[in-house]
């Protein structure tokens, strides 16, 4: 879409369409409403798309911009999915301030609900899991990228032990986030996404900057490792931002060239039949990342903060 040539209409054929899963609605959505908002003088529509209710109801083409099916969020999410949404940071700043509670445990709360959904579920292994996930993803951009909005959905298949993420943001980008850090040096997009990996990393936590001794939200460059470092058991972790993505699996990794993007991108895949006694995995990926953040001078070698290492946060 990038390479077309400037036109008065263009026509989107959805006839070849078949299985989607969140993160491919989720990219190519923003991919298509992106392209409509550059076109000034022209005009975009779709055909062939009457068949397609699942992606209906996630949301896709309203997110398009097209008029068809439902707006995202407004399904609602049940059966094991989370429709395409749009969370502003007004809104969960909002929800804090009527709640008297951290901005932090705003994202917590609704974390916890949207993992309620898909594992349909109250508690449970499979809901902790779900519900560190999508916070700590949801915090990262609202503490690195700048954007004052991130847009999700999800998917659980029960049937095939599998969950999917997709979370995306139009915010700074991943080097431009880790260029603050004066300890990281970064040539290009793609040391940028694997660096954005490594325990203790950041773009605002280092040597020099002082913790908050009682701030269980303060960033620490921990959320990226450890969600990823749960996903490649049995599934996979990928984030695109600039030109490249970078995934990671339980025994290899891949990276891509792929035409700038604006913001970061991420697709979290769990196998669910991984996720049993989810602290104990979780205490035992910390104290690695611990090891591993002093043997790497970008690092802060001073810990994971409270809120990156456990489940829930009650106090």
């Amino acid at each position: 879409m990038a390479e077309l040539d400037e036109d008065h209409d263009y026509l989107f054929d959805f006839e070849l369409v078949g299985h989607t899963d969140p993160f491919g609605l989720l990219l190519v959505s923003d991919a298509i409403s992106s392209f409509q908002s550059r076109q000034v003088f022209g005009d975009s529509t779709c055909r062939n798309y009457q068949r397609m209710s699942y992606q209906s109801v996630m949301g896709f083409f309203r997110a398009c911009g097209f008029e068809y099916g439902y707006a995202p969020g407004e399904a609602g999410g049940g059966s094991n999915y989370l429709p395409i949404t749009h969370l502003d940071y007004d809104t969960l700043n909002k929800e804090a301030e009527e709640q008297c509670i951290a901005f932090g445990e705003a994202i917590e709360l609704r974390s916890r609900r949207m993992a309620e959904v898909l594992s349909r579920q109250p508690d449970g292994d499979l809901c902790e899991a779900l519900t560190y996930a999508l916070r700590e993803v949801i915090r990262n951009v609202f503490e690195h990228s700048g954007a004052d909005q991130v847009q999700f959905c999800a998917q659980h298949w029960p049937s095939r032990n599998r969950v999917h993420l997709a979370i995306l943001d139009k915010g700074t980008g991943v080097r431009r986030s880790l260029s603050r850090n004066p300890y990281l040096t970064i040539n290009s997009d793609l040391d940028a996404l694997k660096l954005s990996l490594m325990p203790g990393v950041s773009g605002k936590m280092y040597k020099g900057i002082k913790r908050r001794k009682h701030d269980t939200w303060q960033n620490s460059g921990y959320g990226l490792y450890m969600t990823s470092r749960l996903a490649v058991n049995g599934g996979n972790f990928w984030i695109i931002s600039g030109e490249n993505a970078f995934g990671v699996a339980s025994e290899r990794t891949r990276e891509l060239h792929i035409s700038e993007f604006e913001g970061t991108a991420l697709r979290v895949s769990f196998d669910t039949t991984q996720l049993k006694t989810i602290q104990t995995k979780l205490k035992r990926i910390k104290n690695e990342g611990h090891e591993l953040a002093k043997l790497f001078s970008g690092a802060d070698p001073r810990g994971a903060s409270l809120a990156s290492t456990t489940i829930r946060t009650k106090f």
